[in-house]
């Protein structure tokens, strides 16, 4: 409980430390707080890139702990607001893999061969880091294609196959048992394992059973590196059915998360109304009313609410 507290009060301020200043425009620690004095008073937001975070802090001092953020668009912003809450603390320091549209279920839309859990791996194989956060799943919202089996090797003449061969080895006896029993399966039991193949609709069970492995895998090999890991949830974006769709997201990162016994943060109530509806403004740590979202209604503004929910 201790672990999981902590984890979102760094979240949460890692968060608050950034996203006023991706919609301001300006990265000065004087626009993050004080946006309306100054010089910046009345004037127009320049426009800016949300989906895009300021790139890392240069590195000055030698590092007594690292970091590592992986994920999309959502995790460089993190990253970044990591950067602004710890640039008093430059020995501490946030390494970022981050393909900004990428996700479990694609990786990179011009290659099907990439995957997260094989690009964290190699990432990882070369890194030491203390800590790794993960946050993704803002791209998945997609139909997901199970991979088709490999075309068996050509048999010669009078060679049986070995799946053919081991099923021959077994009595008859369990081949009919075997049989029988697969036929009195109901229909709606089979339709839970997805086909080698086939297309499977966004929320389906189908879809569900195969983005758990996906989900699995990628914790798998974060955790292979044998330090902490923390997933942080994704916040409701724009839209009613959007929402939806992050909120079903959500609950599939927490439930994998605690059976692999990593801490996940929460950081939805940040960044609704007091109805659960997505909020485009809100109170800062501070009690003052700012826009706490991009103008897509997905990526930050997440300096106020979240920032106030680590406060004692």
């Amino acid at each position: 409980m201790i672990a999981r507290r902590a984890a979102g009060a760094i979240i949460g301020r890692a968060a608050g430390a950034g996203m006023i200043g991706a919609i301001a425009g300006d990265k000065s620690p004087r626009a993050v707080f004080f946006p309306f004095f100054g010089d910046n008073y009345n004037r127009p937001a320049p426009a800016v890139d949300s989906t895009k975070a300021p790139p890392p802090r240069k590195l000055e001092t030698p590092l007594t702990s690292t970091v590592m953020v992986i994920g999309d668009s959502l995790a460089d912003w993190l990253a970044y607001g990591f950067d602004e809450i710890y640039a008093d603390q430059p020995d501490i320091g946030f390494v970022r893999k981050i393909a900004a549209t990428s996700g479990l279920i694609r990786y990179d839309a011009k290659n099907d061969q990439l995957d997260w859990p094989q690009i964290a791996k190699d990432t990882l194989a070369a890194e030491k880091p203390n800590a790794i956060i993960v946050m993704l799943g803002l791209n998945d919202r997609l139909p997901i294609r199970e991979k088709a089996l490999p075309s068996p090797e050509p048999q010669h003449k009078g060679e049986q196959p070995q799946a053919a061969q081991a099923a021959q080895n077994s009595t008859q006896g369990e081949t009919a048992t075997s049989a029988d029993s697969e036929a009195l399966q109901p229909i709606e039991n089979k339709a839970q394992h997805p086909l080698p193949g086939s297309s499977y609709d966004f929320q389906t069970d189908e879809w569900a059973a195969l983005y758990v492995k996906r989900i699995d895998a990628m914790i798998a090999a974060l955790k292979s590196k044998g330090v902490p890991v923390i997933w942080v949830g994704l916040p409701a974006i724009r839209g009613t059915k959007p929402t939806s769709d992050i909120s079903y997201l959500d609950e599939l990162y927490s439930e994998r998360a605690e059976k692999a016994g990593i801490v996940y943060v929460n950081v939805w109530d940040g960044f609704v109304d007091d109805q659960g509806h997505y909020a485009t403004q809100g109170p800062d740590f501070e009690g003052q009313t700012r826009r706490l979202r991009a103008a897509d209604g997905e990526h930050q503004g997440w300096c106020g609410e979240t920032r106030k929910l680590c406060r004692p």
